[in-house]
């Protein structure tokens, strides 16, 4: 006389599954694609009270309600970008952060050979001055300003104890329309790193014999290299918005 087959219970698979589930998703890791983050520039508002800044110092850069792009080069006139070629924006950042030393500052920014000692001795005299301060806003400033000089300090001495350091007030300002495309925003942005970030690959090869692009910001040493090499050839880029250009 044949038995009749138990019948297996299965009413808890489902709970088996759904844990097992759970357990792979909080245990596996997933891999994340290198990239070095970018910051994009704040607005400004265009009602506050307006700063005065030398010609020399700001690389003007337009896009106007039709998305036509113009660049102010540095005898005052504006020059019109190609529409879909921001060539000429990276050959002007480029001579914007590297060019010909002249007596004559009223032309492009300043700069200056900063050696490690000249830049240490800046921070010490900022540490000074925060610890005499007898207001605490002057103390803060103060500290803040030595934070700055010690890392640039730090900056020259991972570069063989100089580099060339690039005006505190050169900025590169970026004036669009309301109607503007962020879509123009985003390549005058990218010509503007085209720009900088070979210098930063070339500084890098040089020292560390591997390009900017490929450092990772998650590992500490290649981080204090990334800082570094932003310190060298800092992004100084301001936005503004409102009305820009002719109709």
């Amino acid at each position: 006389m044949a038995r009749d087959l138990e019948e297996i219970n299965a009413s808890s698979m489902a709970d088996i599954a759904f844990l097992l589930l759970v357990f792979f998703l909080v245990t596996s890791t997933f891999n994340k694609d290198l990239v070095l983050e970018e910051k994009l520039p704040q607005k400004m508002d265009v009602n506050q009270p307006a700063v005065k800044v030398k010609p020399w110092n700001v690389l003007q850069i337009t896009a106007n309600k039709n998305d036509d792009v113009s660049l102010q080069t540095i005898d005052d006139h504006f020059e019109y970008v190609p529409k879909g070629d921001y060539s000429l924006i990276t050959e002007w950042v480029e001579e914007f952060y590297k060019h010909p030393s002249s007596d004559d500052n009223h032309i492009w920014p300043a700069t200056t050979k900063l050696t490690t000692k000249m830049a240490m001795d800046s921070s010490n005299k900022y540490k000074l001055l925060s610890a005499s301060a007898e207001v605490e806003f002057y103390q803060k400033m103060y500290d803040n300003k030595a934070k700055i000089w010690k890392k640039r300090s730090d900056a020259a001495e991972m570069f063989g104890g100089a580099f060339t350091l690039l005006s505190d007030k050169a900025v590169m300002a970026i004036k669009l329309d309301n109607s503007t495309k962020f879509k123009t925003y985003i390549e005058i942005l990218d010509a503007i790193y085209a720009g900088i970030n070979p210098y930063r690959d070339e500084l890098c090869m040089e020292y560390f014999d591997r390009p900017y692009s490929s450092l990772n910001p998650k590992i500490e040493e290649e981080e204090k290299i990334i800082k570094a090499l932003d310190i060298v050839y800092p992004k100084r880029i301001m936005k503004t918005k409102g009305i820009a250009g002719k109709e």
